[in-house]
């Protein structure tokens, strides 16, 4: 994912965001403690001096631990911190949250029940974790009664994030909000007061590369899971690069697959298991592929037959890959559908007398656009592959796309 060329970013770029920084290191509760002291902050900042009373209403998700984090900051500050968890502590969803939870409830200042009116009539400044990012249609029970007790007090409200009920006519209206990163979708002085961004330590690279976090982008259909339950993917790739392959076996994964195994040179085997326990990897060969590896490649693939292979990604250009790949795909190619993608494609049959190097710019304007066969070119075109036709395939949303661009920078590919 690339960081945000507009100002503003929605739910799911922020929880992409998020997942790639703990790829990078960054651990959930490392930017929770972030957030809250951000949000105790800024209250700070706003209240008089200690020990002015502060109340927290707080949700289940990480808003609500971002919320409680910022209550325990502001009590080892002096302030009078109190806070109201409205639903059963049982139901709270992170761990990161549960850690706040019990770090308060430790000191007794949270109770696990809505407020009563008397209990909010003399707060200086009321903190509004409810709900965060993730909010969707109008308010239910009983975060509607929380909101409704929070409008009826009069004091002064701080919300975290983004107001609880920003898109719902009865939500609050508070007179600040701390968003935390960058401004969220929806967000105007109207519905949210004084605007504050705080940074939460979010490291650039998660905006910059691409990480585990893109795989929410991918949609996830009753129906593509119902039908990915029995489906089995085999990816070939690997030896120069080991995170391609990982990432597209991750990829099947979260787009349903029931099993994604990659085959890949010994040298990147290790590598790429690390990235998840979910993956099957098998090793073939030393460093890179070679043509003396293909007979035990088909050998397993004739064993545990896959519905679809995918082919290329990392494995590199080397005279002996491209041979092993091309003989893969011509003994397999008649039977299992394949996607072959960035190395792969000098594996592509040529006709007889051709040079590859005048195979013309094709559909697109990339460099691997020029690597396909004339005969391939061209959606619906039948060539060298028999029945089965080379098209470019593009995501609604890429890897290399900034949120809000309408094109691609990077994102042919060529299914067979």
């Amino acid at each position: 994912m690339t960081a945000p060329a507009a100002p503003r970013i929605d739910s799911l770029e922020m929880a992409v965001a998020e997942e790639n920084a703990v790829a990078l290191g960054v651990p959930i509760d490392a930017l929770m403690e972030n957030a809250g002291r951000a949000v105790a902050e800024e209250a700070a900042r706003r209240l008089s001096a200690p020990p002015s009373r502060v109340g927290i209403l707080v949700g289940m998700g990480n808003n609500g631990g971002d919320a409680m984090a910022a209550g325990y900051y502001l009590s080892q500050w002096g302030y009078q911190a109190e806070a109201w968890l409205v639903r059963p502590a049982t139901e709270i969803r992170s761990r990161a949250s549960r850690r706040c939870f019990e770090r308060i409830e430790r000191r007794g200042m949270i109770h696990l029940r809505l407020p009563r009116p008397e209990e909010l009539s003399n707060l200086t400044m009321l903190i509004d974790g409810l709900l965060g990012t993730g909010q969707t249609g109008p308010l239910r029970p009983p975060y509607r009664e929380a909101v409704a007790l929070a409008k009826a007090s009069g004091v002064p409200i701080l919300s975290i994030d983004v107001p609880t009920g920003i898109s719902s006519p009865d939500g609050l209206r508070p007179r600040w909000t701390v968003a935390l990163t960058a401004l969220k979708e929806s967000m105007v002085p109207e519905n949210s007061g004084e605007i504050i961004v705080r940074d939460i330590g979010i490291p650039a690279d998660a905006w910059l590369r691409t990480g585990p976090g893109e795989f929410y982008f991918l949609p996830r259909s009753r129906a593509v899971q119902e039908a990915g339950r029995s489906a089995r993917v085999i990816v070939i790739g690997g030896g120069p690069y080991a995170g391609a392959p990982a990432l597209a076996g991750l990829a099947a994964l979260r787009s349903g697959a029931e099993r994604a195994t990659v085959l890949t040179p010994g040298s990147a085997a290790l590598a790429v298991q690390s990235f998840s326990p979910n993956l099957v990897v098998r090793a073939f060969g030393t460093d890179h592929f070679r043509p003396a590896d293909v007979p035990a490649i088909l050998e397993y693939i004739r064993t545990a037959p896959p519905q679809a292979i995918v082919m290329g990604m990392g494995a590199g250009r080397d005279p002996d890959t491209v041979a092993a790949l091309a003989a893969v795909l011509e003994r397999l190619r008649a039977a299992t559908p394949f996607v072959v993608d960035a190395d792969a494609l000098g594996a592509l049959p040529f006709p007889p007398g051709r040079d590859r190097r005048r195979a013309g710019p094709g559909p697109g304007r990339h460099p691997e656009c020029r690597r396909v066969p004339p005969v391939l070119q061209g959606s619906g075109r039948r060539g060298a592959l028999g029945a089965h036709r080379a098209r470019p395939a593009r995501g609604a949303r890429s890897a290399h796309r900034a949120p809000g661009e309408g094109r691609p920078r990077h994102s042919h590919r060529w299914r067979s």
